[in-house]
């Protein structure tokens, strides 16, 4: 962290158009690290300051995305916000170029309503639409995202088998990019499917 609060102001030595596209990825190296460390409000202050940065710049994409990433955090520092978040990333959806994120937008809407509103078959069946889609993106990070809510999806019906082969594909890939709060929540929800599968040994382990 006190690297990246070095970084913060030798970017400022830089001339000015190069300064936006290093803060914005010094942004999201510190909110990653924020968010494995389970300091939730600094995650979504540096993913909040990144949505406005690419604002600025017009990068619906990388606005988009931190949009996304920052619901995440404020579900544990403000979940009433969190769906409001989520639907305004949704609301970019039309101007997005990276099919990636436009897929993550509907994934993560239906995830958030299921989590807020229950279970409904027709948004769970719209979600594991836009989750298959996300087996194929090439960033991992992505895909490990993807696979804990499809993991998450599988334990509300109680396919406790699919959710364990899930969210171990999630761990696989969170140990291959190295951001360890994907990794975290893929764990919940492999612990809470070897729970309910009557599997101990493995729920302990």
């Amino acid at each position: 962290l006190q690297y990246l609060e070095r970084a913060f102001v030798l970017v400022e030595r830089l001339p000015e158009k190069d300064r936006p596209a290093f803060r914005m990825d010094l942004l999201q190296q510190r909110a990653r690290m924020h968010m494995s460390a389970s300091e939730m409000r600094a995650a979504f202050v540096d993913y909040t300051a990144l949505a406005e940065e690419a604002h600025q710049l017009g990068d619906v994409d990388t606005q988009t995305s931190a949009l996304l990433e920052s619901a995440v955090p404020l579900l544990f520092v403000d979940y009433k916000r969190a769906l409001s978040v989520n639907e305004q990333a949704r609301a970019a959806k039309a101007r997005l170029q990276d099919w990636t994120i436009s897929a993550l937008c509907d994934a993560s809407h239906r995830f958030f309503k299921i989590y807020f509103e229950g279970w409904r078959k027709e948004e769970a069946e719209a979600m594991m639409v836009a989750l298959r889609k996300l087996r194929e993106a090439e960033d991992a990070r992505v895909r490990s995202r993807a696979a804990w809510m499809e993991s998450a999806a599988h334990c509300y019906v109680a396919d406790y088998a699919a959710a364990c082969e899930a969210a171990e594909e999630s761990r696989r890939l969170a140990r291959k990019t190295g951001v360890f709060f994907e990794y975290f929540v893929a764990t919940m929800y492999l612990n809470w499917a070897a729970v309910h599968r009557g599997d101990l040994g493995m729920a302990l382990r």
